[in-house]
């Protein structure tokens, strides 16, 4: 077999071989969620193309960042993965947000009124961009950031680095994205994480806070059950701390429910009128007040809220109880402390102008009322509040909502119970609009990312790129420029979901279930969707899209509910690949689990229809596996050469492509050509210049005639030169699928089959039936020759006289002696292999010798 190859990058050709895009049709490797965009250039020399542009992996400025490969665009500039700090710059106009398990702080710049010009971070620190979440005990990294404070004189930020255990400092006078730190505290030096009960060391620094007037950082040291308080006004890495409350001193470090002592605190706000520092004492479930304009070391707490007094930590929900409080805010205008009560998924609201032990708050947001603890993903709901900030100028509330994974955004100028937010960080649409029902880490889905990406089509009369997002269950739309361009990286329309943000499967007229293979049809502005686990092709009218438009009709499936698999003429098991004849008005469909081809007349579709011919199988009712030159095994990707009239059929677990010529299909006829294999009965796996493993996507270059096919367990997409057709070794090939091409008037073999008890070992007569078809007027004799051996040295002859006919299938059953003409000792009856030729001698003097399914296996 001789194959003609140009060893390229891997890339798939859509549109006229212009534009050259390929989507890895790996669905077995999530890692490969993006869409390469190449465009040749004919002085380069073969190899080492770069791709010019992608989707599914970009920056925060919509620029394709080309080393990341994670599902749905993560991580990214738009989303978080467990906020649970917050802290705003209102002189600069910036809000800072801990996103604690990207361990990173993103930074969004605000409008002069301190509001969210967008919801995309301009900043990051503790990552050197946004692609990027390792975490590092470095002078730049962080690992598990949590608390975070802002001091506006000087222009310092102070993260809490809990898994590090430290606090870092950086300058933000101007930021540089990955920036290191200036100072670091609870280490001596930035590549230290030791833990300790120590005057300058740390074990779970939490949260931090400060006081610009003293000059002093408070930082809540969690796991030791206290708060240490620094001197800053200069500051030395490593420094020792100069007060501790909570403790008695710097060397005790346990937890206990007393008027002074803390355990495991999370979160602080204060008051700088009335120096009046308060605690989120998270174990104890209570917020304790401490009088720190002048503090002595363990010093008794002046107030408590959510216990009644300083002995108690019961948990209740009522309107006095907190329940693993977290972040709390202060309101100094309106002698209000927000509270957020982690445990019952709301924010309490209390007035603490002055205050009663355990008094009652006076609002709550994220329940509708004090009796109700639900979480929930809404405007008005959250799951699990953190650590929150208050914008005083605004009168709003930065509410980080930890299993959200986003930031609300709350007007608390005058609070109604339960109000919605007005704002939102972390979960976004396409057109940078809150979306409020989603809670997927890094804002997934989105309308920018991709989730398993399968096929793609291009429309270029409409100037439109449909890409199967398999695993976000969509097909998401990108239009183009007046040359096919992409305008930018983020997505117009979705169908099979109703926005950007949901990926839940359907079995319904507008839902997708692992949607794989497209076609698209220009002149009736149809797209084809192998709707993969709804075991349908659902068609959509796209002449104007909405999003989450019904489709039109359906293939496969008898209705729009029906997803069960099936092996009839109207069923489908798992379509994978798909391919369009618009001339003819023909859709392919690789019916995969059917093994088989589906081939759909689709000028006038009515829902559910038959297919018209089947390729891989005899017929509509038989479903198995083979290896000949007629029969396909787990076929998947197809590409349709128009001009020529062939489908290319990538056979994967046969390792091969397969070349039917369709100008007139016979249902099962042979394929003309295979590709990765030197022969029809060979589909071993390997890696070389002639053979494939595991081919999935096909794509055919018109213009150049070369068959492209995405080598999936190679990693590679191999390029063969289809103008000159490869030649097959010409072998016998096995029972069970198609026939070889016509002889004489149209008179062809189609198959033989023994028909035993399986594992006989009678070597008497058996019964063995002999198919043909003969397509026009044949009358004439057909010679058999039947053998046990390939040489045909003995052989048993049969003659049949074909009647007049039009057509059809001719059936034979002989008798036939399984081990005749072999040494007694030497038959295997139990083996049953058979060899056939047909000699036909009606149209000519000399008879036509013809090999037959060879050896043949029942």
């Amino acid at each position: 077999m001789t194959l003609h190859h140009r060893a390229h990058n891997p890339l798939a050709v859509l549109g006229a071989g212009i534009l050259l895009m390929v989507v890895f049709a790996a669905y077995t490797d999530p890692e490969l969620s993006r869409f390469m965009v190449h465009i040749p250039n004919s002085a380069q020399a073969v190899g080492g193309y770069s791709a010019v542009d992608m989707l599914g992996q970009i920056e925060g400025t919509d620029t394709p960042y080309y080393t990341s490969a994670n599902t749905n665009n993560t991580p990214n500039a738009q989303g978080f993965s467990i906020p649970r700090g917050s802290a705003l710059d209102a002189v600069h106009h910036r809000l800072f947000i801990a996103d604690t398990s990207s361990n990173r702080v993103l930074v969004f710049n605000l409008d002069a009124s301190n509001v969210l010009l967008d919801h995309t971070a301009d900043y990051v620190l503790g990552q050197p961009d946004f692609k990027t979440v390792t975490s590092a005990t470095t002078q730049s990294g962080l690992n598990a950031p949590r608390g975070i404070e802002y001091d506006s004189v000087g222009d310092r930020l102070f993260v809490a680095d809990e898994n590090n255990i430290r606090v870092m400092i950086f300058d933000v006078a101007s930021i540089t994205n990955g920036e290191n730190a200036v100072n670091v505290l609870g280490q001596t030096d930035f590549v230290s994480t030791a833990f300790g009960v120590a005057q300058n060391t740390f074990n779970g620094p939490s949260s931090v806070l400060f006081d610009s007037a003293g000059n002093r950082l408070f930082v809540t040291d969690r796991s030791n059950s206290r708060v240490l308080v620094f001197d800053i006004a200069a500051i030395t890495d490593g420094e020792n701390a100069v007060n501790v409350l909570g403790q008695p001193d710097f060397v005790t470090g346990t937890g206990a429910t007393t008027q002074a002592k803390l355990y495991q605190p999370t979160g602080m706000a204060y008051d700088t009128a009335g120096s009046r520092l308060f605690v989120s004492d998270t174990t104890n479930n209570r917020v304790i007040v401490f009088d720190v304009a002048a503090i002595t070391d363990g010093e008794n707490a002046v107030n408590v809220l959510g216990q009644p007094d300083f002995t108690t930590l019961a948990t209740a929900i009522t309107q006095a109880k907190l329940y693993i409080p977290s972040g709390v805010a202060y309101d100094a205008s309106g002698n209000r402390l927000f509270v957020a009560d982690q445990g019952r998924n709301r924010v309490m609201v209390f007035d603490v102008a002055v205050i009663t032990n355990g008094e009652n708050a006076a609002n709550v947001l994220g329940q509708t009322d004090f009796v109700t603890a639900t979480t929930g993903t809404t405007q008005a709901k959250f799951n699990q509040p953190n650590g929150i900030t208050y914008d005083a100028g605004g009168n709003k509330l930065y509410v980080p909502d930890y299993f959200n994974n986003r930031v609300v955004v709350f007007d608390v100028a005058a609070i109604t119970d339960g109000e919605d937010a007005t704002n939102l960080l972390g979960e976004i649409d396409g057109s940078d609009t809150p979306h409020y029902t989603s809670a997927g880490d890094y804002n997934a889905p989105n309308a920018w990312g991709l989730n398993t990406p399968s096929s793609a089509v291009i429309d270029s009369t409409n100037h439109r790129l449909f890409v199967s997002d398999e695993f976000n269950r969509r097909v998401l739309v990108f239009n183009l420029n007046a040359s096919d361009q992409l305008l930018d990286h983020v997505a117009d329309y979705v169908l099979g979901q109703t926005t950007f943000k949901t990926s839940a499967g359907g079995t319904t007229q507008s839902g997708l279930n692992r949607p794989v293979g497209l076609a698209y049809d220009t002149s009736g502005n149809r797209l084809f969707v192998a709707d993969k686990s709804n075991n349908r092709v659902m068609v959509f009218d796209v002449a104007a899209i909405t999003n989450g438009e019904n489709a039109v009709n359906v293939l496969g499936q008898p209705d729009f509910v029906t997803g069960a698999a099936g092996t009839t003429q109207g069923v489908l098991d798992t379509p994978t690949g798909l391919a369009l004849d618009s001339t003819g008005n023909r859709l392919f469909v690789a019916d995969t689990t059917n093994n088989r081809v589906m081939v759909f007349d689709v000028a006038a579709i009515t829902d559910g229809e038959d297919a018209v011919n089947v390729l891989g199988q005899l017929d509509f009712v038989t479903a198995a596996g083979g290896t000949t030159a007629g029969t396909l095994n787990t076929p998947n990707g197809l590409a349709y050469d128009s001009v020529n009239d062939r489908l290319f059929v990538g056979d994967s677990a046969n390792n091969r492509a397969m070349l039917f010529d369709v100008a007139a299909i016979t249902d099962g006829e042979d394929a003309a050509d295979v590709y990765g294999q030197s022969d029809f009965t060979s589909a071993g796996s390997a890696t070389s210049q002639s053979s494939l493993s595991n081919p999935y996507g096909l794509a055919f270059d018109a213009t150049g005639s070369r068959l492209l096919v995405a080598d999936q367990s190679n990693n590679r997409l191999m390029i063969f030169d289809s103008a000159v057709a490869p030649t097959p070794t010409p072998s016998p090939t096995a029972a069970g699928g198609g026939g070889s091409p016509p002889i004489g008037s149209g008179f062809y073999p189609e198959r033989i089959v023994v028909n035993d008890d399986e594992g006989s070992t009678d070597a008497s007569s058996v019964l063995v039936d002999i198919y043909a078809r003969y397509h026009g007027t044949f009358s004439g004799t057909i010679d058999v020759l039947l053998s046990n051996v390939p040489d045909f040295a003995t052989a048993i002859p049969f003659r049949y006289t074909v009647p007049d006919a039009e057509g059809g299938i001719w059936p034979k059953t002989v008798a036939w002696d399984l081990c005749f003409g072999i040494p007694a000792g030497q038959c295997d009856p139990g083996r049953r292999v058979v060899y056939a030729r047909f000699y036909v001698n009606a149209l000519s003097p000399e008879p036509a010798l013809m090999p037959i399914r060879t050896p043949t296996e029942e």
